[in-house]
């Protein structure tokens, strides 16, 4: 009997879950499942250049799991390009670790979605000067790229 899994960590859910070739008639019937963890780890080594070990320990797991989370996404991904299936990305015990802020201002911490960030305002005292909470390190206030 194998170990429950775990809850992993992801930055953030995604706006569109389903992809497949412009041309239909190309698209076989067979939809490949991408789970919202394998996402994230392909996201965080891939995209933003993590190593395993790093992309781990951002996403609350043991490093063994990470590579298998991501070998099994590299996989269904190949499977999705090379085959000309659907792909649908969702499912996955996931928490969903949404952009940590604080105010330069009053000091107010809170947490928003990653995708809500048009103006972001302090909702204590509606200043601007925000700051990114996970991006802050040895004291020294950093802009988070995503906010404007």
């Amino acid at each position: 009997m194998s170990r429950p899994s775990k809850k992993r960590v992801i930055s953030c859910s995604l706006r569109t879950h389903q992809f497949s070739a412009v041309d239909q008639s190309l698209v076989m019937d067979e939809t490949i499942h991408l789970s919202l963890d394998e996402m994230e780890a392909v996201k965080l080594a891939d995209l933003d250049g993590m190593y395993q070990e790093q992309a781990a320990v951002v996403m609350q797991i043991s490093r063994q799991t990470f590579g298998n989370i991501i070998m099994s996404a590299h996989k269904k991904i190949a499977d999705f390009l090379v085959n000309s299936k659907r792909l649908s990305i969702d499912g996955g015990m996931v928490t969903i670790d949404g952009c940590r802020l604080f105010c330069g201002t009053c000091n107010t911490d809170w947490v928003i979605d990653c995708y809500d960030q048009k103006k972001v305002v302090c909702p204590t005292c509606n200043d601007s000067n925000i700051y990114c909470r996970k991006k802050s390190n040895n004291g020294i206030n950093v802009r988070c790229w995503n906010i404007q």
